[in-house]
């Protein structure tokens, strides 16, 4: 029983320094850390209502909303944790919104030597060698983890693979792990693999290998008044000019 409590000391760590007596609550996607920092920023120049800010893995958020967390809007990585508040009347429907497009990616560290071509069939298991573990969200509820497996199940290793992987909480933790050479490849978002400096992309996954990676937000039954306003801005040609800053796709 006490695993949620556990998550969002967890989820909590990775909000802004300035968390008491915001006007609007966010529970977003640990991958969209930057995109919605610099989204806050946006907003605040135009308006008076603070946002906090928290992250961690889609699912995590999704449960402690489930078990009455303060969150206005929920920012899900997948659609599949915006369908489980819907199903339990916990998310007002009518405002689900799709906000944001990315890409499934394989990295490397840096300092690891860079190989001509990968292909990831006959060379990852190759690559991580005979202790070498794929850093990758739990595909359990993390989407990256759960796209992930959805890439590797298609092209016909995760069998073998899926004994071979260190699972994390979120995505970021996943990149972490790689940046700092724990796990020689890993599995994230392009968008966080393209604010790293410490990994690098050895491929980019065709999305054919996987369901589509969009980024759903939808108001919570908190009634704040606020939350139509932030919705509309999410949806702006200035927030989609910060979506496309760090590497996403709008809608």
């Amino acid at each position: 029983m006490r695993t949620p409590v556990l998550i969002l000391l967890i989820v909590a760590s990775f909000s802004p320094v300035r968390v008491f007596g915001a006007d609007l609550t966010v529970f977003a996607a640990a991958s969209t850390m930057q995109v919605m920092k610099a989204v806050r920023t946006a907003w605040n120049t135009d308006n008076s209502d603070d946002i906090r800010l928290i992250f961690g893995s889609s699912g995590a958020l999704a449960r402690q909303i489930e078990i009455g967390a303060p969150a206005d809007i929920f920012f899900s990585a997948n659609r599949k944790w915006v369908d489980y508040l819907t199903d339990r009347d916990l998310v007002r429907s009518r405002t689900r919104q799709s906000v944001l497009k990315n890409r499934l990616v394989l990295v490397a560290p840096t300092e690891r030597p860079q190989p001509a071509s990968f292909d990831p069939v006959s060379d990852l298991s190759r690559t991580l060698g005979a202790r070498g573990r794929l850093s990758m969200g739990d595909p359990r509820h993390v989407p990256a983890g759960i796209y992930a497996k959805e890439a590797l199940t298609k092209l016909g290793i995760w069998p073998e693979i899926s004994r071979r992987t260190a699972r994390t909480q979120n995505v970021r933790l996943a990149l972490a792990l790689v940046e700092r050479s724990e796990t020689p490849l890993g599995i994230v978002y392009r968008t966080d693999a393209l604010q790293s400096s410490r990994a690098r992309i050895l491929i980019t996954f065709s999305e054919n290998l996987h369901s589509p990676i969009r980024y759903e937000a939808v108001a919570t039954n908190s009634n704040n008044p606020r939350v139509a306003r932030l919705l509309d801005f999410l949806q702006s040609d200035g927030a989609h000019r910060i979506y496309r800053k760090y590497g996403f796709t709008p809608g």
